[in-house]
């Protein structure tokens, strides 16, 4: 075996002196891919698995909630409706509940981004997810411009290009809460930060 040594041994030596700077890379790229992964990761409180407080307020049955006047209130006509409006130009905006198990939320989430397409990426990497403190409530934002292919809510029809979802969740004492605004792009686009205040002050109650 001695005999073997000498022309393996110096492609060897020769291999670790070419792939040295390479080598010496590797912490740098690794902190780099945990950075970009850490930076598209969504909120935790919202897609893992977290402590699952009982709730301590009775389900809503109603929400008041200031709205544009362009909306137009309608029949509700599912139980964990809260309101429903029709907006101008075949949108449609909906407050729900469905109820106090916090695992709804990602599903519900995953249920909004597999009804759009985006062309040339997907729902999940041109959504804007965000969370903001709004007033003393915190309000979980997603933001997502593309094709609605789930028309079915609107009463069917194609699938609607060029349009947005703006998507609202606070988690109150009783569960989750969702605001769901759905719409041509170009009337949506300006009035996300007013309905996300207004979302967030809006004031839930129990009849039962």
């Amino acid at each position: 075996m001695e005999g073997l040594k000498g022309e393996g041994d110096s492609f060897s030596q020769q291999a670790r002196v070419e792939l040295a700077p390479m080598l010496a890379l590797r912490p740098i790229l690794f902190c780099a891919c945990l950075v970009v992964a850490c930076a598209k990761a969504p909120d935790a409180a919202l897609f893992y698995e977290q402590a699952k407080p009982l709730a301590t307020a009775p389900a809503p049955t109603t929400v008041a909630m200031s709205v544009p006047e362009s909306w137009q209130a309608i029949e509700i006509d599912q139980p964990f409706y809260l309101a429903k409006y029709d907006l101008p130009n075949g949108g449609r905006a909906t407050v729900s509940y469905l109820g106090p198990n916090t695992d709804s939320i990602a599903m519900n989430i995953d249920r909004w981004m597999g009804q759009w397409t985006v062309p040339g990426s997907t729902p999940e990497e041109a959504r804007d997810f965000s969370n903001e403190l709004i007033g003393d409530q915190e309000v979980y934002k997603l933001l997502l411009k593309g094709t609605l292919n789930s028309t079915a809510q609107l009463g069917g029809g194609d699938a609607r290009d060029h349009w947005m979802l703006i998507g609202g969740i606070m988690l109150k004492e009783f569960g989750a809460v969702y605001l769901k605004v759905i719409g041509p792009a170009d009337d949506l686009e300006g009035q996300a930060a007013t309905l996300f205040t207004n979302f967030a002050a809006a004031n839930f109650e129990s009849k039962n």
